[in-house]
């Protein structure tokens, strides 16, 4: 019960820390560019959508029968790559619909890094309510949207992982 309860003070304690810092009156570069279409889930997509759906401004990486991913350029040091899989495999049906989502941001820089975790972590329990987890492993679960979305930052403290993943 003691640990529950830090969790809980440890995440309050940092969102009341970071809010204080006037940090989340401003969207970073990157911020706004991983997060370039807010109609949707995710750059535009939904869980459910058809793979075709995606329209991504660049070519495919590579596709294959999980799904597919884009290589997106974010500055000369920073990249990210988003992976649309597809339900397929689950439903033993070709529907070709978007069963996950996940982006795997590299930053190369700790403070830039940690600002736009923030920014994430922010704008994700705007959005889906307050999460479970520590910081660097951050958990949101929505009945509502039948889904549950992960936040996670690496240890090297250069790369953040995304995850909208179909519960349903």
């Amino acid at each position: 019960m003691i640990r529950f309860k830090y969790k809980y003070v440890s995440l309050i304690l940092c969102t009341l820390l970071y809010a204080c810092t006037g940090a989340s009156e401003t969207e970073s570069r990157l911020y706004k560019q991983i997060f370039a279409e807010e109609k949707a889930m995710f750059r535009g997509i939904n869980l459910g959508d058809k793979l075709d759906n995606i329209h991504e401004n660049m070519q495919a990486k590579y596709t294959d029968i999980l799904g597919v991913v884009y290589e997106i350029p974010l500055s000369a040091n920073e990249k990210m790559s988003v992976h649309y899989y597809i339900d397929n495999l689950q439903t033993n049906k070709e529907t070709n619909r978007i069963a996950t989502i996940q982006a795997n941001i590299t930053v190369n820089d700790e403070v830039e890094t940690t600002q736009l975790y923030h920014q994430i972590q922010q704008h994700l329990t705007q959005k889906y309510g307050l999460p479970t987890g520590n910081y660097g492993t951050l958990k949101w679960e929505s009945a509502a949207y039948g889904m549950e979305v992960s936040l996670n930052i690496a240890s090297n403290r250069k790369e953040i992982d995304i995850a909208f993943i179909n519960v349903k």
